[in-house]
């Protein structure tokens, strides 16, 4: 008991030092994760810059002149094995945009009837809930 005031000194000594290490090792570990990320790419520098000089252009990128035959939806790109060639040898925007109407127009149409369907089919559900709301409201406050 009476050695408390230098065990406790030794205590917080000692867990000044176990943190000061703690921090020493931690940082350690960070620059060894740097210095192995830096290895890995110091190796494969020629290769990225490669990569970054031939960069191709992202699929969804809109082409002016040949988006269509990128963008064509499921069905009817299909028919790009046989239209190909020609649609390569049209280099016209107004062209393009026609394409892309045309290959749209049937998928607009079916998100148009299901809104529609939809639409007419949960509005008497509606109209049921809001007199039930309003009745419900007028019973709670008269």
């Amino acid at each position: 008991m009476k050695n408390a005031k230098i065990g406790a000194f030794l205590g917080y000594t000692y867990f000044l030092v176990f943190m000061i290490l703690n921090l020493i090792l931690i940082v350690n570990l960070i620059v060894a994760r740097l210095a192995s990320t830096y290895k890995k790419y110091n190796q494969r520098r020629h290769l990225l810059v490669h990569l970054n000089t031939l960069h191709v252009r992202e699929l969804t990128e809109a082409d002016d002149k040949y988006s269509a035959l990128i963008s064509g939806p499921f069905p009817l790109n299909v028919l790009h094995f046989f239209t190909a060639p020609f649609l390569l040898s049209i280099r016209k925007p107004s062209f393009n945009i026609k394409l892309l109407h045309i290959y749209f127009f049937p998928i607009a149409l079916l998100s148009w009837t299901v809104f529609t369907f939809y639409q007419f089919l949960i509005i008497p559900f509606c109209y049921v809930k809001i007199v039930g709301h309003k009745f419900a409201l007028m019973i709670v406050s008269p």
